[in-house]
């Protein structure tokens, strides 16, 4: 009872631009999380720099943070709504559309049109948005995420 009075003071509407946003973010954010596979070790020797005056002897290897609790509850939240879309293919067509695969492609891999492509992605962002906006542990969700 006390659950659902402090839902209904907070009620949070998500449009389909702000799931889109999310969908993109969980496709970099996914990238971003460290690799199931164990690091192992490595028996071999470390290079040695023929000169060791040189400036800039390696490559600049730049590692991106790891993402945020905020990040990752979005990255958990976009799963659990892409399984309200019921054709696999159209679950592929919306993550292939969110790492921003060229339509071309796409035209070639699901073998229709691009205007026919972009209907189907964004009839399924539709409905993904209503469940957000209707579905109780869903929008209860939403805090951790906004």
């Amino acid at each position: 009872m006390r659950a659902e009075k402090n839902l209904q003071r907070f009620t949070i509407e998500v449009d389909s631009y702000t799931l889109w946003s999310w969908f993109e973010e969980s496709m970099r954010t996914a990238r971003r999380l460290p690799s199931i596979k164990p690091k192992g070790y490595k028996a071999q020797w470390v290079d040695i720099p023929k000169d060791w005056l040189a400036y800039g002897w390696d490559k600049a290897y730049i590692k991106l943070p790891p993402p945020s609790g905020k990040q990752i509850s979005r990255l958990a939240l976009v799963h659990d709504l892409i399984a309200f879309v019921k054709d696999e293919e159209e679950r592929k067509m919306l993550w292939y559309r969110a790492k921003k695969l060229p339509w071309k492609k796409m035209e070639y891999v699901f073998g229709k049109h691009r205007s026919t492509l972009a209907k189907k992605c964004k009839n399924n962002l539709l409905m993904m948005t209503f469940v957000v906006n209707d579905e109780k542990t869903i929008r209860q969700r939403l805090q951790y995420c906004i």
